[in-house]
């Protein structure tokens, strides 16, 4: 070897008497090495170039401790270096620059930058251990670094490095790790195969700024945790498990970003995680694309978790937020397996310019959550727009719900708060409220509802104000079981159908409409505005009974007073006071006392034997069908029951209406919830049965 000096050119026979004479002297010493392999250790100090004399060639070999151990201003040219049992490169200070080496070990530190140190590398491979920045500063550029059982690399101590143009293949735990009090810098590289996190930034003052890198085969892609920070940009990742992660009191800026292929989530933020993430695109997720999970502690501030201008498409899940608080804004939802946004647990957020299209349910909040959603489009959402079960509170408003099976479905004790807003063309049902659930509909048009409009049954409450029905195909609203509330200044238009078809617990005050309103009631007609009446076997009185009445009686002769009336029927008199009085068969019909005209029809044994026929035909067959809904136990049985009971009651001379009605409406109000998508647990392709035994039902006349 040569070495080239103040003294001029001589040879040595080691590195190492090269390196004494070079430290011995005050210039810049610049060592030649000739090809071959030299089994030393080095220790290099002064201000010294060591450099292969023709790149590649020189092999430098330790089996024991550092393999080169510098401190000084040190050049490292074209060598490799292998550290069989030991680190590779040590720089205890100074100033380090490595270029086209290639450094080996087996299992510990290539390359070691001690406190106080600058060291900057590149065009370099570093294979079978770490780079170690300790409160060290530096530049890894176009470098190579595989196979490391360990960090490849790690940024501790308050260590400030750049790393640029690096590519990074199967590291053990992380490509890159930065501790607390640290920064780096990472520009245009590419890291593969990781099981862990690829980029993991830890602790108070660590800091990640990384842009224009490819990530690929991951377990995290980058990964923020305990208070860190930085900015991830223009950033893409392929096939990880979660793309980007923030939790316990991190809070990094993620913008321009890309997700494809993530195996749970692409953005994932857990245990007091906050982020903002602006601009990215999350594709084909096999879970969820945005996921926002709080640890059960109480939320933290709004805007702790602020996602905006993002898409997330063909994932099973778009956004799910659980237990947490979370804010989105101008975020587009498509072509997801199961549902667009899931609120669970006691989450909050809230929704602007939201847009979920092409997605079997829309929305879903259950839990305790609470869900706020303006400007949204919730589109060919089948068979569901938005579902809200459990105790979840959800408000909508100037939004616009359209081309699904179904509206929007509430049961348990949930509520939906619709104002302002839209909802068009659906297959099947607008709105739907069940068990105790709760619907306010203020100011908003149902357009083409399909079937029904507004439908409540069970214990639900209905408060519907100033909202236009149009075209539903059979009825504007149909309120059964217990279900209470109001119909206030709305207005129902269709060719055909009813207006309103409801007990005696909602009131409808103000109604515009054509159609008939009709109540279904045991106990009161007085709510009802009854333009038709079909009456089988007895009378039908609407309205004040101010006059006398004999009905379907051979001969009968009638008076009335205002103390006391009597009827003769061709034997003894019978006092009557204020009402009708009926002596013989009742085989006529009558309408009396009424204020308004009433029309009257008479429907002999002959169509009922037809209806009870019908009835019987229908619920054999849905009794057939109920096992394939995917029931629980007890609901199944119940049902099975009510079908039985219904069939028993029509089969009898004189069937009781009201008994087979609520057997009837027991079965809808059963299968409803499947038919609109709401239930859990049920059998594939149970949604389309439980529509098509809604629509047989619902086609019965009782």
């Amino acid at each position: 070897m040569r070495v080239t000096g103040g003294a001029g050119r001589r040879g040595h026979p080691t590195i190492q008497s090269a390196l004494d004479e070079a430290a011995r002297s005050y210039g810049e010493t610049r060592i030649l090495i000739a090809p071959g392999t030299y089994v030393e250790q080095l220790v290099v100090r002064g201000n010294v170039s060591l450099v292969a004399k023709v790149p590649g060639s020189v092999t430098i070999r330790s089996e024991a401790g550092p393999l080169l151990d510098s401190d000084g201003t040190v050049s490292l040219v074209g060598l490799r270096l292998v550290a069989d049992g030991g680190e590779g490169i040590v720089c205890r200070g100074g100033v380090l620059e490595a270029r086209e080496i290639d450094v080996e070990t087996r299992g510990l530190v290539t390359l070691w930058a001690a406190p106080g140190a600058r060291v900057a590398a590149r065009s370099s491979t570093f294979r079978g251990g770490r780079v170690l920045y300790s409160n060290a500063s530096g530049t890894i550029e176009s470098c190579e670094l595989v196979d490391c059982p360990d960090n490849a690399i790690a940024v501790i101590d308050g260590a400030r490095v750049g790393v640029r143009d690096c590519r990074i293949d199967r590291p053990r735990f992380s490509a890159v790790k930065v501790e607390a009090g640290s920064s780096v810098t990472i520009t245009s590289g590419r890291f593969s195969s990781c099981a862990q996190t690829m980029v993991a930034v830890i602790g108070a003052g660590a800091r990640a700024d990384i842009e224009a890198t490819i990530i690929e085969d991951a377990g995290t892609a980058i990964g923020f945790a305990e208070g860190s920070t930085g900015t991830v940009r223009d950033v893409t990742v392929r096939q990880a498990r979660h793309a980007f992660s923030s939790r316990s009191g991190a809070n990094p800026t993620v913008s321009g970003c890309t997700a494809v292929g993530c195996v749970e989530t692409g953005i994932n933020v857990s245990e007091r995680g906050a982020g903002t993430f602006r601009d990215c695109v999350i594709q084909d997720a096999e879970a969820i694309g945005v996921f926002v999970k709080g640890d059960g502690a109480e939320g933290g501030q709004w805007g702790a978790v602020d996602v905006s201008g993002c898409t997330v498409e063909r994932s099973a899940v778009g956004i799910a937020v659980e237990g947490a608080e979370a804010r989105f804004r101008d975020v587009r939802l498509s072509r997801l397996r199961f549902a667009g946004v899931r609120l669970l647990a006691d989450a909050t957020a809230t929704f602007d310019e939201l847009s979920v299209t092409d997605t079997p349910v829309g929305v879903d909040a259950r839990g305790t959550s609470t869900g706020t959603f303006t400007r949204a489009r919730i589109i060919g959402c089948s068979p569901l727009g938005v579902s809200a079960v459990d105790e979840a509170r959800i408000t909508i408003s100037q939004s616009v719900i359209a081309d699904a099976a179904g509206g929007a479905g509430i049961q348990g004790t949930a509520s939906l708060v619709m104002r302002r807003s839209e909802l068009r063309d659906m297959e099947s049902f607008g709105l739907i409220a069940m068990a105790n659930g709760t619907l306010v509909v203020e100011a908003s048009d149902l357009l083409r509802p399909g079937d029904i409009g507004v439908i409540g049954i069970h214990d639900a409450f209905v408060d519907v104000r100033d909202t236009a029905v149009k075209d539903a195909a059979h009825i504007g609203f149909r309120l059964l079981d217990k279900c209470s509330g109001q119909i206030t200044g709305c207005s129902v238009t269709a060719e055909t159908g009813l207006a309103v078809s409801k007990n005696d617990y909602v009131r409808v005050n103000g109604l515009t409409s054509s159609l008939r309103t009709i109540t279904d009631s045991s106990a009161s007609y007085q709510d009802a505005t009854v333009r038709q009446v079909t009456n089988v076997y007895g009378p039908f009185v609407l309205g004040d009974a101010n006059g006398p009445m004999a009905w379907g009686n051979g001969s009968v002769i009638q008076g009335q007073n205002s103390e006391e009336s009597s009827m003769s029927s061709g034997g003894g008199d019978m006092p009557y006071v204020g009402g009708p009085n009926i002596q013989g068969d009742a085989s006529g019909q009558l309408a009396w006392g009424n204020r308004e005209s009433v029309r009257q029809e008479q429907v002999r044994s002959q169509a009922t034997v037809n209806e009870a026929s019908d009835i019987a035909t229908v619920v054999a067959q849905v009794l057939q069908q109920l096992g394939a809904l995917g029931l629980p136990d007890d609901e199944l049985k119940d049902a099975v029951a009510e079908g039985r009971a219904v069939l028993a009651e029509v089969a009898k001379e004189e069937p009781d209406r009201t008994a087979v009605r609520r057997g009837i409406n027991y079965l809808k109000g059963t299968v409803a919830g499947i038919a609109a998508g709401m239930a859990t647990g049920a059998n594939q392709g149970g949604a389309e049965i439980g529509k098509e035994i809604v629509r047989n039902l619902g086609s019965l006349i009782i």
